[in-house]
């Protein structure tokens, strides 16, 4: 397992399907553990935690090659992605973190997740994929400008739809699977 470390310059309150840690947290970085393609282990967060210190950290687990962190101003835009044929369950994911510099209540983040899974799975259905085996998603908030709600009909929304489905394209640009 290989683990690269991306800094954010704040610390955001982050709410999370990713590996670790559970939930709600507070992070400043986030962590991308590499597994190979043929990583089966139940206890994942285990063996990440054996060789990470991870305290304020953001954990996405992926057998994917590609990724980027990006810092567009008003947000963050942390994405791993692989769509490839890497083996049974590795084969295709896809992890995105949004850290915005903005306040906004708990609904609004829960928009903002809901906003990049439609971001995300429009740019799938053009290359004719349903679905991937496995995803996770954060959206994590720093202060700021107060939103109450970050859908895709929203100025923010917008931007991060905007840019989810532009750096998918840049990471999967060589996968070819139509």
């Amino acid at each position: 397992m290989e683990l690269l470390t991306f800094p954010l310059r704040e610390s955001f309150i982050t709410v999370s399907s990713a590996l670790y840690p559970e939930g709600i947290s507070e992070v400043n970085k986030v962590v991308l553990a590499i597994v190979p393609h043929d990583y089966e282990s139940l206890t994942p967060v285990e063996d990440v935690m054996s060789i990470c210190k991870c305290e304020k950290s953001l954990v996405f687990m992926t057998a994917a090659r590609k990724y980027k962190l990006k810092d567009l101003g008003d947000f963050y835009l942390f994405m791993s992605a692989g769509i490839g044929k890497s083996g049974e369950h590795a084969g295709r994911t896809i992890n995105v973190g949004v850290f915005l510099r903005r306040n906004a209540s708990i609904n609004a983040m829960v928009d903002m997740l809901r906003t990049i899974t439609e971001a995300k799975c429009s740019f799938l259905m053009k290359m004719g994929i349903t679905g991937t085996a496995s995803d996770a998603t954060a959206v994590g908030i720093s202060g700021g400008k107060r939103e109450n709600f970050m859908g895709p009909s929203t100025e923010i929304g917008r931007m991060v739809s905007r840019e989810v489905i532009r750096t998918l394209a840049e990471l999967l640009e060589k996968d070819k699977l139509m």
